[in-house]
């Protein structure tokens, strides 16, 4: 199974990531493991889900940052942080998380 931009992949991703448990409990699901599959759409994931899969970094755990950044790190995605503000954000540095300043 093969995973492109269009909307009906990004439901059907999403659908059996969520489902399927592997994001963790489907109830209870961290903001990380709610980031997969608008990030991976963007970037034009190509892989498989089984190979998605094999990519995750932990088994049965909550997904955290560091599972996250592992995770893409593992699918052959290139991860770096930068501090800037929102407002000087240029398209180049998308997609990205973007994590607000602690106030």
């Amino acid at each position: 199974m093969k995973i492109s931009e269009d909307l009906y992949s990004y439901i059907e991703l999403k659908d059996i990531l969520i489902h399927s448990g592997w994001l963790g409990d489907e109830n209870n699901l961290s903001d990380y493991s709610l980031c997969f599959e608008p990030v991976l759409v963007q970037l034009n994931y190509k892989g498989s889900i089984r190979q998605f899969v094999d990519s995750l970094s932990y088994q049965g755990e909550e997904i955290d940052l560091i599972n996250f950044l592992n995770t893409i790190v593992n699918l052959g995605y290139k991860v770096s942080r930068t501090e800037i503000n929102l407002i000087d954000l240029n398209g180049r540095l998308t997609p990205c998380l973007f994590f607000p300043p602690k106030t």
